[in-house]
């Protein structure tokens, strides 16, 4: 409809995988690189994975382009069959000849003559299946004994796995662990990085036609808050977007644009769902402070009586401060994301704007003395015994969003953690580094048989850790919980409103304006002298001087920029978003 308009040869954001629109990010190019080493060096599989939407299957027709002429591709792209089909879909693709109703071990001869007549004659076969998150176990284990058809010098087939996230949570189950140890290449496709971004949309824009950019700077970081980075997500904002651009008569896309075409896209803000939602969100806040007063104790001994009369046993036992207030607060929360433009908008308020102090640690919701202490043999005993949907990854991260007062009821992964304002960030360096940052920790602990389980750090009373773990509370001793874990950890935090990541002198100066601001309140809240000029947008010696006393006064090695763990001080210093804190 508007490809006249703007001049284009055709649409330039439509979700097919189109081979021509892609644009190798440096997260494309390094995923290609493992495809093509994984090719090449023969015989076992290559596994490629990538958040829904990140280009994982354009990728694949983009290797089956640059593929040497000798090599012979199986393209499997509905793994949801049997083992059979599978036989029949990989003997079909090659053009292999087989009897109708052959067996299994028929499929599997007849597969075997073909590979090593192709071998002879110098040919090199390559099996990719796409989706393959949706394979079985025993469909997984059929593709693995295809591995075994080989010369005594090389294997006759390459296998390459293409699949969603959940591929990886698959294969690293112990029952899959013969696949996992034959994988010889694997990359994780992540979004788009934000200064990607625009490269991306221009890229697509040339491909169609177009020479000149048809996004604002404004418009090109609210479709980046929008989609997380992921190109499809960008291609259905994108598109919309030059349909309300082209419906005005404007010649570029603006950020206001961009809002509306969001706004059509996810479907946010139902005129239904806020007339009932905030309302109804309110009243059980106000049901709720009653009894969360009680639970803590904090009102007048008789009324303190007469609900411990009254109040049913169930509720008796609740630890102190968890239910209804916070599943109310929770709500009024979610109330108000649902009335903002766009749900994973991040507050606009100006450091300028906020009196801030530091922030005091909020009183135990539990009593000490009663939760139970746990060895590290006991807690991974606890653990084996539970389901794999119990103690994995997803159910960690959603714990995790119980402790910032945030619900969402999907599949949890970092993408999810980011629309609801939030961001994860991965520590490696041990117990020092999460009492440094003083959030919530995910961590990861591990048995003698590589089984896996997710706990949640709460709390901290100096040797002494509170964990819960599948809605149990309990105690550790950090000497017990380093024998089982890893040294690795997650946790969340709320990014300032910027347009770019760690904040450097080759940042925006919108960046680096609010980096001198935030620096200058620290420096004021704690008896230090202004940084002047205030507004300078330029990342000059004095505030290189400021950022380095920042880093080292809480911990952190002097560096060149504002990394990830810089801001998260500068949140706990400005209480810039209030969060949960460990340190008791």
């Amino acid at each position: 409809m508007y490809e006249s308009y703007f001049g284009f040869t055709e649409a330039p954001f439509s979700i097919a995988p189109n081979p021509r629109y892609l644009y190798m990010s440096p997260h494309h190019k390094e995923a290609m690189a493992h495809l093509l080493f994984g090719v090449r060096e023969g015989g076992g599989f290559v596994q490629l994975t990538g958040e829904v939407g990140t280009g994982k299957t354009t990728l694949c027709r983009q290797l089956l382009a640059e593929l040497p002429e000798e090599v012979d591709v199986a393209l499997i792209l509905n793994p949801r069959i049997d083992e059979r089909e599978l036989l029949k879909a990989i003997c079909n693709e090659l053009r292999v000849d087989y009897e109708r109703g052959a067996t299994i071990k028929q499929l599997l001869d007849r597969l075997n003559t073909y590979l090593l007549d192709a071998h002879s004659r110098g040919r090199n076969t390559v099996l990719i299946i796409d989706e393959a998150q949706n394979l079985s176990e025993g469909v997984l284990e059929q593709v693995r004994l295809l591995t075994n058809l080989e010369t005594s010098q090389k294997k006759l087939l390459q296998i390459i796995l293409v699949g969603q996230t959940e591929l990886r949570d698959m294969l690293a189950l112990r029952s899959l662990r013969q696949i996992s140890q034959r994988i010889t290449a694997r990359y994780h496709l992540k979004p788009l990085d934000r200064r990607d971004l625009r490269e991306y949309l221009a890229h697509r824009l040339k491909q169609s036609g177009c020479e000149r950019m048809l996004f604002s700077r404004g418009a090109v970081s609210h479709i980046y808050r929008l989609s997380g980075g992921i190109p499809r997500l960008v291609n259905v904002i994108c598109d919309r977007a030059l349909l309300g651009a082209y419906a005005q008569g404007l010649p570029r896309v603006t950020r206001g644009i961009v809002n509306r075409a969001g706004n059509e896209v996810f479907d946010i803000g139902k005129p239904a769902l806020r007339r009932w939602l905030l309302p109804t969100a309110l009243v059980l806040t106000l049901l709720a402070l009653p009894i969360a007063a009680w639970r803590l104790g904090w009102l007048p001994p008789e009324l303190q009586q007469r609900f411990d009369q009254l109040a049913p046993e169930w509720l008796q036992q609740w630890p102190a401060g968890w239910f209804p207030l916070s599943l109310a607060s929770g709500l009024v929360m979610n109330a108000h994301a649902q009335n903002s433009a766009v749900l994973n908008m991040r507050p606009a308020t100006g450091l300028e704007e906020r009196q801030s102090t530091m922030r005091t640690p909020p009183k135990s919701a539990y009593l000490l003395s009663q939760i139970p202490f746990k060895t590290a043999e006991t807690l991974l005993q606890e653990l084996t015994s539970l389901p794999e949907n119990q103690r994995d990854r997803v159910n960690g991260l959603r714990r995790l969003t119980h402790r910032w007062n945030l619900r969402a009821n999907i599949v949890f992964d970092c993408i999810t953690v980011r629309e609801l304002g939030l961001d994860c960030y991965q520590l490696e360096q041990g117990f020092r580094q999460i009492l440094r940052l003083d959030r919530p920790a995910l961590v990861e602990v591990v048995a003698e048989d590589e089984s896996r389980g997710h706990v949640l750090i709460t709390e901290v009373h100096d040797d002494v850790m509170v964990l819960e773990m599948n809605h149990q509370v309990f105690r550790m001793r950090l000497l017990e919980l380093e024998k089982i874990w890893n040294q690795r950890a997650l946790v969340f935090w709320k990014p300032p409103p910027l347009e770019g990541g760690a904040i450097g002198e080759d940042s925006p100066p919108e960046d680096i304006m609010w980096l001198r601001r935030a620096l200058n309140l620290v420096s004021l809240n704690y008896g230090g002298d202004p940084i002047e000029p205030l507004e300078l947008p330029e990342f000059d010696t004095a505030l290189m001087d400021k950022l380095n006393a920042f880093q080292q006064r809480n911990g952190l090695a002097a560096a060149e920029s504002a990394g990830v763990e810089t801001l998260i001080m500068l949140n706990t210093r400005l209480d810039y978003e209030s969060f949960p804190t460990i340190n008791r």
